[in-house]
C-alpha cells in the first residue's frame, strides 16, 4: 500500500482546514462532499444531510480551490447546526486537483472503514445514508463497494422522467459480469456510491482526467471483489451538461478510456482475475469482452489494440488451454505475416482434445447492457422508446424498473431470434 501521508504531504501542507472529528462515535462511514464552484449547492446539500434519518456518519466537505468558496462561511454554517457538532471538517485544497485528486488528497482525514460520496449538484433523499449503512452492516468481505439507484433531475434541478439505468440489465451479478458491463460503459452511479476506504487508499488511478477515472477505479475494484447494487432509489441525479465528466469531449473520452483500459488489461491483477474465471465460462467471457471493448471504444484501431492485448493476456493466463483464445491469437499473428508465433500456438492447439476445437471467439450472443439495447436504440425503435421513457419514467421506482427490464428482455430475445434466421 502507498504511504499517503509521506507521498502527498507536499500538497497537503497548504490546504486550509476547520472543524474536527470527535472520537468514540464508532461510525462506519464518512460522507465525502466534494465542491468546485459549488457555492449555490452547499446550503441544499447540508440541509439534506441534516435531514437524513440516520446521522451515524462523519461529514467531510472538501472544496477544490474554487473562486466562490468561503471557508469561514461553510464552517460557521456547520457550527450553527447542532446536528453536526464535533463530527465535521471543512477543507480547501491549495490547488484544483480534479474530482478524483481532491478525493485522494484528503483520505488521510478519513478514519472510517467506508466512504459515502455526495455530489454537489445532485439531490439526496432522507433515506440515503440509512440505506447505505444498512447494506454496509450486512455486506460480506468480498463486497468492495455498493450503490443505490438514482432518479433524475433536469439541468435546472426539476424532476423529470427517469431513463432506464444500465445496471438494471446485467444478466448475472458475478464480478465477471459486472466487469464486462463496465468495460462497455460505466454502470455504477458514483453519486450514489459507498466504497471501502482500504481500496481507495491504494490510489491506482491517475487523477488528471475525469474521462475514464470512475470506470478504471471500478474495474480495479471488481478484479478484487464485488459491487452490490441496492434496489432502492435514494438520489436524484442532475443531468448537468457542465459537469466534470461531460466537458471532456469525444476525442479525449476515447483516448483516455483506451489508456485506462490498457493499464487495467496490462496489470498483474487482470491476469489473476482471468485465472478465476471458471473454465467452462472462459470462451463466453472472451467473446463478451471483445464486444464490450468495441462498445466503449469507437476508434477501430484503438479497439483492435485493446483486444489484442486481452487475447494475449487470456491465452497466457489460461495456460493456452482455452482453444478459442489461443486459436484467435495464432490467427492474429498470421495476419501480420509472422510464422514463428502461429507455429508455436498451432503446435499447442494440436495437443488439445479434438472435441473442444471450436475456433470462434468473435461471434458471441451478448451483450445485455443498456448500451446495446435501450441507450442506443435503432431508428425504428426510437419513437416507441421515447414514449416508453416519457410515460414509464414517471412511474414509481419498482414499477418503472420492472417495465424497462421486461421491455429489454423481449428486445434481446427478438434480436437473438433475428440472428438465427
Amino acid at each position: 500500500m502507498i504511504n499517503h501521508p509521506n507521498n502527498l504531504d507536499w500538497l497537503r501542507r497548504d490546504r486550509k482546514t476547520l472543524g474536527q472529528f470527535g472520537s468514540g462515535f464508532g461510525f462506519k462511514t464518512t460522507v465525502f462532499l466534494g465542491l468546485f464552484e459549488g457555492k449555490q449547492y452547499l446550503h441544499s446539500r447540508i440541509k439534506e444531510l441534516e435531514a437524513q434519518t440516520s446521522q451515524e456518519f462523519y461529514l467531510l466537505i472538501v472544496d477544490n480551490c474554487s473562486s466562490d468558496f468561503d471557508l469561514d462561511y461553510a464552517h460557521n454554517f456547520l457550527t450553527g447546526s447542532a446536528v453536526f457538532n464535533d463530527r465535521y471538517r471543512v477543507i480547501q485544497n491549495p490547488v484544483n486537483l480534479g474530482g478524483l485528486g481532491s478525493f485522494q488528497l484528503n483520505l488521510d482525514l478519513v478514519q472510517t472503514p467506508w466512504i459515502t460520496t455526495v455530489h454537489q449538484d445532485d439531490q439526496y433523499l432522507p433515506n440515503h445514508i440509512a440505506t447505505h449503512l444498512q447494506e454496509i452492516n450486512k455486506c460480506s468481505d468480498e463486497i468492495i463497494s455498493l450503490s443505490t439507484d438514482a432518479g433524475s433531475l433536469s439541468a435546472d434541478g426539476k424532476k423529470q422522467p427517469v431513463p432506464p439505468r444500465a445496471n438494471w440489465f446485467i444478466e448475472n451479478k458475478t464480478q465477471f459480469d459486472q466487469f464486462l458491463a463496465i468495460v462497455a460503459e460505466q454502470v455504477i452511479p458514483f453519486p450514489a456510491l459507498s466504497i471501502r476506504t482500504s481500496f481507495v487508499e491504494l490510489d491506482e488511478v491517475p487523477w488528471h482526467t475525469a474521462a475514464f477515472s470512475d470506470s478504471e477505479q471500478t474495474l480495479r475494484a471488481l478484479m478484487r471483489g464485488k459491487h452490490e447494487f441496492v434496489r432502492k432509489q435514494t438520489v436524484l441525479y442532475r443531468e448537468n451538461p457542465n459537469s466534470e465528466s461531460h466537458t471532456q469531449g469525444e476525442k479525449v473520452r476515447i483516448y483516455s478510456a483506451t489508456l485506462g483500459l490498457l493499464r487495467v488489461f496490462g496489470s498483474l491483477e487482470f491476469v489473476h482475475f482471468l485465472r478465476k474465471v471458471p473454465r467452462g465460462e472462459r470462451r463466453e467471457f472472451a467473446s463478451k469482452l471483445e464486444i464490450a471493448i468495441n462498445i466503449r471504444i469507437s476508434n477501430p484501431d484503438y479497439a483492435q489494440l485493446l483486444w489484442t492485448m486481452c487475447l494475449e493476456q487470456m491465452t497466457h493466463a489460461w495456460a493456452y488451454e482455452e482453444y478459442g483464445t489461443t486459436a484467435a491469437t495464432s490467427e492474429m499473428f498470421s495476419k501480420l505475416g509472422q510464422s514463428y508465433t502461429p507455429g508455436i500456438l498451432n503446435g499447442i492447439l494440436s495437443k488439445l482434445d479434438p472435441s473442444i476445437r471450436e475456433h470462434n471467439v468473435s461471434s458471441p450472443k451478448y451483450i445485455n447492457t443498456e448500451s446495446e439495447s435501450l441507450a442506443s436504440p435503432k431508428s425504428q425503435r426510437r419513437t416507441i422508446l421515447s414514449i416508453l421513457y416519457l410515460v414509464v419514467g414517471r412511474l414509481p421506482y419498482f414499477l418503472r424498473r420492472r417495465i424497462f427490464q421486461i421491455h429489454n428482455h423481449f428486445q434481446v430475445k427478438l434480436r437473438n431470434n433475428r440472428k438465427k434466421i
